[in-house]
């Protein structure tokens, strides 16, 4: 029995042991070699390629911008993720028709929070309670689109970048 007014700090916060599966499995990945840009240099040259046409969303600041890698199935990928902090409320459908126009013509939508053009990507995930966009950019990812929404959407949910 605890004495009065002793507060068990071990039970206080579980969110980095909810964080614990994510960051095994980037170790894991990363370990491994998985979806390496030494792997496949064209990959990683069609994202940067990709990334650098993904505009900014508007009055929003950027908190991240990294490659990530991983595997979605049995594939392996990799991608760009960027978070941002938007300055004012928004909603998830706003800001899928704002990538959909600065993309181009020959995206499409898939799903509520995926843009995709032939086998290209751009997830674009907002988390209105915390105000935050995450953008994750893969030129192969079409076919994991579902994968890069849940990713994004737990790393937020959880508080990242914080």
């Amino acid at each position: 029995m605890a004495p009065p007014g002793f507060v068990d700090k071990r039970n206080v916060s579980r969110r980095p042991t909810a964080l614990l599966p994510v960051v095994l499995l980037v170790i894991g990945a990363a370990a491994a070699g998985v979806g390496s840009a030494a792997d496949d240099p064209t990959y990683k040259a069609d994202n940067a390629r990709l990334a650098h046409a993904t505009p900014a969303y508007p009055s929003a600041r950027l908190l991240v911008d990294e490659p990530i890698w991983g595997v979605a199935g049995s594939t392996p990928f990799e991608a760009v993720q960027r978070v941002y902090r938007l300055a004012a409320p928004s909603t998830q459908s706003r800001i899928i028709r704002f990538y959909g126009r600065r993309l181009g013509h020959s995206w499409r939508p898939r799903g509520k929070a995926c843009l995709v053009s032939g086998r290209r990507t751009v997830v674009a995930y907002f988390y209105a309670r915390r105000r935050r966009l995450g953008i994750v950019i893969d030129s192969r990812g079409a076919a994991y689109c579902a994968e890069h929404v849940a990713n994004i959407a737990q790393l937020l949910e959880l508080g990242y970048p914080d």
